[in-house]
């Protein structure tokens, strides 16, 4: 009796070690209590270590009392990350705008389903959140990766932080409780705008947008160039219609400048004063088109009516309209992204991709894709309505893409809604 008992304490034994060595793949604790950065970096390494070569990952949620420690959290681990180069991590920009776009909180606590349906949306394999929480005089940090689309947790990483000068520096200030509070405002009035720079559940860009004044939205374009600051969303009033000289959005040295155009009532019409693109959205600069605004192209045009350049952003709300370009409506290039909530793209004529074409990242949520029609004086006539690329990402989740056509003799037809070319297509 005595051996069988024997027997089967050491059965129990062995089971529990096997359950406590498959645990420990997944999930670690830290040694003893050690600084934030050390914290972190040590996150980094375990994650690097489970999750396989390559996959592609985005860091969305750090649920935390303070927006400032949330944001540091994310932008180490992700710095630590990115130097390694063992993972592909979806940049912060696209990150921030679309936890903006859907009201997401950087610092609050996100469902596990939604951070899911973010990190489809941002093409990720796997996603990244966090938490702080307070043990008495000190803190402990978990950080974690949740596989997309099995849900499963990959990656469990936590360890007590020294309560030191740079986490008291990190936690101080206005308190978030599920939501993030404004925080810092400041105003300085410089003529033609009004500064209110805010930290948001948008990853600290402004939740106040600032007014641009002036007479003329060439007038207001010239006064951004010159004055734009960081993580600022500006809003701009069309109150005429105007023709532009083909205006690049291009802030050197700032980071996350939107410019958002909006109709004072009636429709507003912008059209080009030659040929070119009416806008081209350069790294870092996101434009939003929103109700009453029409981009109007040209009939012998040689270049897209927008044109978004890496990591660049364009966003179409309802009521915005991109209609009547020779050459096409919209070239999404490598490592853009165009989100497309509502509005029109319609009647463009000309290359591959009449409509929209992707080298970058394209998400169709809402709005209507019409009327486009890829011209015969081109050897290749693919895709009316949409053209994607090799390397390109289209994601449709609502709107309607109807109408579109192809037209010619010879060379290459095929697809006149929505065409996918898996080969090497030059872009223009």
């Amino acid at each position: 009796m005595s051996v069988n008992i024997k027997k089967n304490i050491l059965g129990i034994a062995l089971i529990i070690l096997f359950i406590g060595c498959a645990g420990g793949a997944k999930s670690t604790t830290g040694s003893g209590v050690i600084p934030l950065d050390q914290a972190i970096k040590a996150a980094a390494i375990e994650i690097e270590k489970i999750i396989p070569r390559g996959t592609k990952i985005a860091l969305l949620n750090f649920n935390s009392p303070t927006v400032r420690f949330s944001e540091y959290v994310l932008d180490e681990l992700s710095a630590n990350l990115v130097s390694n180069r063992i993972l592909t991590i979806v940049d912060r920009k696209e990150t921030d705008l679309i936890l903006g776009e859907f009201n997401f909180q950087l610092s609050g606590h996100v469902s596990d389903d939604s951070m899911q349906e973010l990190g489809r949306m941002l093409g990720a394999q796997a996603i990244v959140s966090g938490s702080l929480t307070e043990i008495g005089r000190s803190y402990r940090i978990m950080i974690r990766v949740l596989n997309v689309q099995t849900a499963i947790v990959e990656v469990q990483y936590r360890t007590d932080i020294i309560n030191d000068n740079r986490v008291q520096s990190l936690l101080a200030g206005s308190r978030t409780s599920g939501t993030v509070n404004a925080s810092g405002n400041t105003t300085t009035n410089s003529g033609l705008a009004t500064q209110q720079t805010t930290s948001s559940s948008t990853g600290g860009r402004s939740s106040t947008p600032v007014v641009v004044q002036g007479s003329s939205i060439t007038e207001k374009l010239q006064w951004l160039e010159e004055n734009a600051i960081n993580n600022t969303k500006y809003r701009i009033e069309v109150t005429n219609n105007e023709s532009l000289a083909a205006p690049t959005l291009s802030f050197p040295r700032r980071r996350n400048v939107t410019v958002w155009l909006i109709s004072s009532g009636a429709e507003r019409i912008l059209s080009l004063t030659g040929n070119g693109s009416l806008f081209t959205i350069e790294s870092d600069v996101t434009l939003i088109l929103d109700n009453g605004i029409t981009l109007r192209g040209r009939n012998q045009n040689d270049a897209s009516l927008v044109r978004v350049n890496s990591r660049g952003t364009l966003i179409m709300n309802d009521g915005s309209k991109i209609t009547s370009n020779n050459f096409r409506g919209v070239s999404v290039l490598e490592n853009a992204n165009f989100i497309m909530n509502g509005g029109e793209i319609s009647n463009n004529t000309g290359e591959s991709g009449s409509g929209v074409a992707v080298w970058g990242n394209f998400t169709m949520l809402g709005g209507l894709i019409v009327g486009n029609t890829v011209h015969s004086s081109y050897i290749s006539h693919l895709g009316g309505g949409v053209f994607i690329a090799k390397g390109g990402r289209f994601t449709l989740k609502g709107g309607e893409i109807s109408n579109n056509k192809i037209t010619g003799r010879v060379g290459l037809m095929a697809g006149g809604g929505v065409y996918r070319w898996n080969f090497y297509y030059g872009r223009r």
